[in-house]
């Protein structure tokens, strides 16, 4: 097992003074599972910046942070949605038979 300086730490450490309070305690409990895996020293710090990298996109990017975005986002995100639906060829078919089935007519290009 490869033993690493402490300075290979530093980014690990900088990352985490920089999470907010309320991610420090999962944070915390990261590292302390690093800590039982490994001897000091022998922790992988690419790893370990990793999974808290990993918790903190699950923070920034889960429904709470979405509900919490403001209308401003909303609007960007509703044709995000639109343009992905309709970029999928099951999708455009599935578009077809809707609109058939409602009896509204296709798009027939000139």
């Amino acid at each position: 097992m490869a033993t690493y300086p402490d300075k290979a730490y530093v980014t690990v450490m900088d990352y985490y003074k920089h999470l907010s309070e309320e991610l420090k305690p999962k944070a915390n409990e990261v590292l302390s599972n690093f800590a039982k895996r490994y001897q000091q020293g022998e922790a992988p710090p690419e790893e370990m910046l990793s999974s808290l990298k990993a918790l903190a996109s699950k923070k920034e990017g889960g429904l709470e942070s979405r509900l919490h975005q403001g209308q401003e986002g909303a609007l960007p995100q509703l044709f995000e949605g639109v343009g992905r639906f309709f970029s999928n060829p099951v999708a455009i078919g599935d578009t077809a038979l809707l609109l058939l089935y409602f009896g509204l007519p296709l798009y027939q290009p000139l």
